[in-house]
C-alpha cells in the first residue's frame, strides 16, 4: 500500500502512479490509500488498481485531548484496510501517518514500513522546536521502520543531517519517469489551438503544484521583463494550488494576463510538454522533481536554478 496526501499535480504523485502500475505488471496487488481524491484518481483506477480514502487529521496537537483521538481514530482505520487487503508493506510518502503506522507491525499483517522523503528541506513548514522534536521521533522511530527512502544523494544527505546516523536504514532510489507516455505522436498545432494559442508563438511551460516551494512569482516576475523584450512569448503554468490567486493577481498587476496562462490540473502533461518550446522550473529546493525528468523525456530543453 502506497500513502500519499492527495491524488492532485504534484512529484510524489506522479512517482506513486507510475510505480504501481508497473508493481501491478511484475504481479504485485498495489493499493493506493489518499486524504484527497484529485485528477489522477482515474488514471490509477484505470489500471486496475484500488484507491481508498482515508479522513485526515481534524485537530491540531494544541488540542491535546481531541488529537489523540483523532489519532486513534485513524489508526483504528488504518488497522481496518491492512486487515481488508492483507497488505504486507506500507510505502508512505506523505509524513503525518509515518510513526502511526509503525504501531500496527506486532497486531495486523504489516511487515514493513517505508518511509519515502521526496524533498531535501522536507521540515521546512515546522517550528525549530518542532523539528527537533520530529529530528528525535524519526531517529527513535528508526530502529522499527524497514527503511528511509531518498529519491535523490541529496535528499538522503539533509535526510542524515536533520535525523542524525541513520545511513544503514536509507536507500537511495532516484526517480524515473515513465518514458511510455513520451512515445505517443502529438499534433502540437492541435494541442496549442485548445489552450488558445498561435502555431507561431513560443511556449515556456511549467509543472508544478502553485505553493510557495515552487517559486513561481519569480518565474512571473522575469516574464515581465522578457515578454517586453518578446511579446510572443507565452508562459503556461500547470498546476493549482494554495497561491493561484495571489499569482494571477500578480500577472494582472503586471499586465501580462495576455501571455500568461493558467491551466490548472491536467492529466495531459505530455501532451502539453510536447506542444511546448521551453521548460522551466524555477522551483526554490527540490528533492528529484518529475517535472525536470518528464521535461527531459519530452526532449524539451530545460531552464532550471
Amino acid at each position: 500500500m502506497h500513502m500519499l496526501w492527495d491524488l492532485g499535480v504534484g512529484g510524489a504523485q506522479e512517482v506513486v502512479r507510475t510505480v504501481v502500475k508497473y508493481l501491478a505488471r511484475d504481479d504485485c496487488v498495489p493499493i493506493v490509500c489518499t486524504l484527497k481524491d484529485g485528477h489522477l484518481r482515474p488514471e490509477i483506477e484505470k489500471l486496475g488498481i484500488k484507491v481508498e480514502f482515508l479522513e485526515g487529521r481534524r485537530y491540531r496537537f494544541v488540542y491535546l485531548p481531541w488529537y489523540i483521538s483523532d489519532l486513534l481514530r485513524i489508526r483504528k482505520e488504518l488497522a481496518g484496510l491492512i486487515q481488508k487487503y492483507e497488505v504486507e508493506i506500507v510505502q508512505t510518502h506523505l509524513r503525518p501517518f509515518d510513526l502511526l503506522l509503525l504501531t500496527l507491525l506486532s497486531t495486523t499483517s504489516l511487515r514493513v514500513v517505508l518511509w519515502t522523503f521526496h524533498s531535501a528541506n522536507f521540515m521546512s513548514d515546522r517550528t525549530a522546536l518542532m523539528k527537533r522534536i520530529h529530528s528525535l521521533l524519526y531517529r527513535l522511530g528508526a530502529r522499527k521502520v524497514g527503511g528511509f527512502v531518498a529519491v535523490s544523494d541529496e535528499v538522503q544527505k539533509a535526510m542524515v543531517r536533520r535525523i542524525g546516523p541513520i545511513q544503514d536504514k536509507v536507500y537511495t532510489i532516484c526517480n524515473g519517469v515513465d518514458v511510455e507516455r513520451y512515445r505517443h505522436p502529438v499534433n502540437r498545432v492541435a494541442v496549442r489551438r485548445q489552450l488558445g494559442l498561435g502555431a507561431d508563438v513560443r511556449v515556456v511551460t511549467t509543472v508544478g503544484t502553485l505553493r510557495t516551494a515552487k517559486g513561481h512569482k519569480f518565474l512571473i516576475e522575469a516574464a515581465a521583463t522578457i515578454v517586453s523584450q518578446c511579446p510572443d512569448l507565452h508562459f503556461l503554468f500547470v498546476g493549482d494550488g494554495e497561491l493561484g490567486a495571489e499569482l494571477e493577481t500578480q500577472v494582472q498587476s503586471l499586465h501580462l494576463s495576455g501571455n500568461v496562462h493558467f491551466v490548472g490540473n491536467r492529466s495531459d502533461v505530455p501532451a502539453l510538454l510536447a506542444a511546448s518550446d521551453i521548460f522551466v522550473l524555477p522551483s526554490l529546493w527540490e528533492g528529484l522533481p518529475m517535472a525536470l525528468l518528464e521535461a527531459m523525456a519530452a526532449k524539451k530543453p530545460v531552464i532550471a536554478q
